[in-house]
């Protein structure tokens, strides 16, 4: 999941409508956040093992956000992928 929305609780507070590349139209519903994404994913994958996945450059501006996303995914995943680590190189996200 690459959403920038992090717990369920923000995504009610927020609501907001997310459009995929693949979707005809933006949608509503709590899996469009991280907390709720891979609570969704571990129903759908019946204990078999998944780790989230952060899309770096959502980040840029809001640092904060990338780190609540890795403690959420590393809470609630089985591990954790970034794509691209070179993003959080490059812009000295390390802090």
């Amino acid at each position: 999941c690459y959403y920038t929305t992090i717990t369920m609780e923000s995504y009610v507070k927020e609501n907001p409508e997310v459009k995929n590349e693949t979707d005809m139209w933006a949608q509503k519903s709590i899996w469009y956040c991280v907390e709720g994404s891979n609570q969704h994913l571990k129903q759908i994958l019946d204990g078999n093992k998944f780790y989230g996945g952060i899309l770096a450059d959502q980040f840029y501006t809001n640092p904060q956000g990338l780190t609540e996303s890795i403690k959420m995914n590393l809470a609630s995943s089985d591990g954790l992928m970034i794509f691209d680590i070179v993003h959080i190189i490059e812009k000295n996200m390390w802090e």
